[in-house]
């Protein structure tokens, strides 16, 4: 999970989002969980990185991660 701070930084100065964040991994076909997955959110106005959904703590790196539109997993 990656957060390029000049990027967070120029979105708040200018209140406009730009592309800064990315999950970076190898691509795969399907994956499977076996344990309890963790919903993950990325917000730069409230944020300074990835973050449990649940729990508000940093999210910097996941074994297994699933993006369905604007919902990411993680396990």
């Amino acid at each position: 999970f990656v957060v390029q701070p000049a990027g967070r930084k120029r979105v708040l100065k200018e209140k406009r989002k730009n592309v800064h964040a990315y999950i970076r991994g190898e691509r795969v076909a399907v994956a499977s969980f076996d344990g309890k997955s963790e919903r993950i959110t990325y917000n730069p106005y409230k944020h300074k990185s990835f973050v449990s959904v649940e729990t508000g703590k940093p999210v910097y790196k996941k074994d297994i991660v699933s993006i369905d539109g604007r919902h990411i997993l993680g396990q």
